[in-house]
């Protein structure tokens, strides 16, 4: 092929324009300009190579070179160059100028005929700078191309920018998963520039994304190349989080065989310190985060469920200086792991898990609990109707209702949760008769107060923790959160177990079904078959007359 010359177009406006233009002698100096553009410049570029084969006089486009990354939405250049429409400007426009200066000079001339030439000048000269500022030398190099010559670049062009698109997206996505911030030697990241895209279910498990409606078809291999590099990317980074996990357990040597529920507790808080290090560096959502941090939980013997409950959580653990101690310990110990530092004494699992065990230096040791939560439903909206005042009085009652029901039946606070109490019992059948007793004043409460409906939903739960200084530990703590959500208005929601340990004469249980009053629901639950109570009795001035009004006596007559 004899070369007639190289062509550099760039696609930083939105459609490919003719930027430059060399000799064949030039080739290494136009390839050169061409990989600039793109590697400093980040300038969308393709090198074009125009010449003839050595056997006919056919005109023959070649490209010798393409900047990476997906090109298919730069346009092709028109055909005609559109060289015309500014033409036009620019004469339509020098002339108006041309007007006004011809007549500011004009004036102050006698003669008509110096008043015609200072605006001719002044016109032409106007027209000549409008023509160079919108028809630059690039406009006319193309306009000058024959016909032929300008189709088949255009056909050469379109080519090139849709060559190789799946890689180009690949690419793309990559940039958007695995972008990495360095700062003054420090992994970081400016706020608002973390990726937010969220295509890993709860499961952990990647699935192919699929094409929304009026999705282009790169836009959708984008976001299947995307899910396949975030699979990747989990995969890698819990490799990186089990291995660091498993150094971290052999530090306690025998004593793994031997760990009581909130130990077990305080290790997961640990590891996920640990894994918040790992999101911080790779910019990940909280979604990914999630995935990697249950892939690795699962491993080490803790279901599924348990370990979603526990992520759920976490949230809330800055709120607890006790929680949050073990997260930074996990975090810092992982920090030097990746920067190949070795882990200070302090920040190592044995040390941190005495602490946590022992945070005044006793013993705490693990029991069964039944685990009572309640749940005021439609709060917030009750705020919104009947105003703090309305919605305090509802809070008030449910409060003095529960709290006579946990003197009745041995039950003890833990935590107050703005819409709710969480309590403990010794036996499951108490913590059972304490939710009927609580049901059942409601509805004497509802019919007192029409206009404050208030509705529960109870959670019961039964298993090992532990409770010390205000912190509570173990699986039914856990758990019961996602029990309490699963009843629906009125239901108490128990776990198989609660059931067999309550069962009797008077205890009726039924499978829980979905409602729609519920916030989730979880398989295997049961549901408690209370009645109102039979006699109905006036209700304690404690809870019966909050908030109503006492007139006061008439002033004495004088």
């Amino acid at each position: 092929m004899r070369v007639s010359q190289y062509e550099i177009y760039e696609g930083d406006s939105g459609q490919w324009a003719l930027a430059m233009r060399f000799m064949p002698k030039d080739e290494t100096l136009a390839k050169t300009q061409a990989e600039t553009n793109w590697t400093q410049n980040r300038v969308p570029t393709i090198l074009v190579q125009e010449g003839t084969a050595d056997d006919s006089t056919e005109l023959e486009i070649s490209v010798p070179y393409r900047s990476p990354g997906n090109l298919t939405a730069i346009k092709p250049p028109d055909l005609d160059g559109s060289i015309s429409g500014r033409v036009t400007m620019a004469v339509i426009n020098g002339v108006l100028i041309g007007v006004l200066g011809g007549g500011l000079v004009g004036a102050g001339m006698s003669s008509v005929r110096l008043a015609i030439v200072a605006f001719i000048a002044v016109a032409l000269l106007a027209t000549l700078v409008l023509f160079r500022l919108l028809v630059p030398t690039e406009v006319m190099q193309w306009r000058n191309k024959t016909t032929d010559s300008k189709r088949k670049t255009i056909e050469a062009l379109t080519a090139a920018s849709n060559e190789d698109a799946p890689t180009a997206a690949k690419a793309a996505a990559s940039q958007v998963v695995s972008r990495r911030w360095r700062r003054k030697g420090a992994f970081s990241h400016p706020i608002g520039e973390i990726p937010t895209t969220n295509v890993v279910p709860s499961s952990g498990v990647i699935t192919d994304v699929p094409v929304a409606g009026g999705q282009t078809p790169e836009m959708a291999t984008v976001a299947a190349v995307t899910s396949d590099l975030l699979q990747e990317l989990i995969n890698r980074q819990v490799s990186v989080l089990a291995a660091f996990s498993s150094d971290a357990l052999k530090l306690l040597g025998p004593q793994v065989t031997t760990l009581q529920a909130f130990d077990r507790y305080g290790i997961n808080l640990y590891i996920a310190g640990a894994a918040q290090e790992i999101a911080w560096r790779e910019a990940l959502t909280a979604t990914t985060l999630q995935s990697i941090l249950i892939g690795v939980l699962v491993d080490l013997g803790q279901s599924a469920d348990s370990v979603r409950t526990f992520c759920e959580r976490l949230a809330g653990a800055a709120d607890r200086p006790r929680y949050q101690a073990m997260l930074e310990a996990g975090r810092a110990a992982m920090k030097a792991t990746l920067d190949a530092q070795p882990v200070v004494e302090a920040n190592a699992l044995p040390t941190v898990l005495r602490t946590w065990s022992n945070p005044h230096d006793k013993a705490v040791a693990a029991r069964r609990y039944a685990v009572l939560l309640t749940d005021m439903i439609g709060s917030t909206d009750a705020t919104r109707k009947l105003g703090n005042s309305g919605a305090q009085r509802m809070l008030r009652a449910h409060n003095a209702i529960f709290r006579e029901a946990l003197k009745n039946h041995k039950g003890t606070e833990v935590k107050h949760t703005g819409d709710g109490i969480l309590a403990i019992f010794d036996k499951s059948y108490d913590a059972v008769e304490a939710a009927r007793a609580i049901q059942q004043e409601v509805m004497l409460y509802v019919k007192d107060n029409p206009d404050l409906p208030l509705s529960l939903r109870i959670g019961i739960e039964y298993g090992e923790g532990a409770i010390d200084g205000g912190e509570y530990f173990g699986d039914p703590f856990n758990a019961i959160e996602a029990t309490c959500d699963a009843a629906g208005g009125g239901d108490i929601a128990v776990t198989a177990l609660v059931r067999d340990q309550s069962a009797g004469a008077n205890t009726v249980f039924v499978p829980l079904t979905p409602s729609p009053t519920a916030k989730s629901f979880v398989e295997g639950l049961f549901k408690l078959v209370w009645e109102p109570k039979r006699v109905y009795n006036a209700p304690p001035l404690e809870y019966g007359q909050i908030g109503t009004t006492i007139t006061p006596p008439p002033p004495p007559q004088p």
